[in-house]
């Protein structure tokens, strides 16, 4: 990975990253990334014609999540309780 700008944290759904990574001809892609919650573009540099769309998750920077009662598991997370 080759990256030169300032340091960003983003998140993207495995499965969609994995789904845009599978129809790849070649194995170099450009991610043009803007911030943490703008869509990122994927262009595959083995084919003009391919460019895809992948919309980030939100993602919680420096702050554990308390375990909640029966909250269900996303990513790895709890989701915060609404009060």
């Amino acid at each position: 990975v080759e990256y030169d700008d300032e340091s960003l944290e983003i998140g993207f759904n495995s499965r969609y990253l994995l789904d845009i990574a599978s129809q790849l001809e070649t194995d170099t892609a450009v991610f043009r990334l803007a911030d943490p919650g703008s869509p990122t573009l994927i262009q595959d540099l083995g084919s003009q014609s391919a460019l895809y769309v992948l919309m980030p998750m939100r993602v919680w920077a420096g702050r554990r999540l308390r375990r909640e009662a029966g909250a269900p598991i996303v990513g790895g997370h709890r989701p915060p309780r609404l009060r």
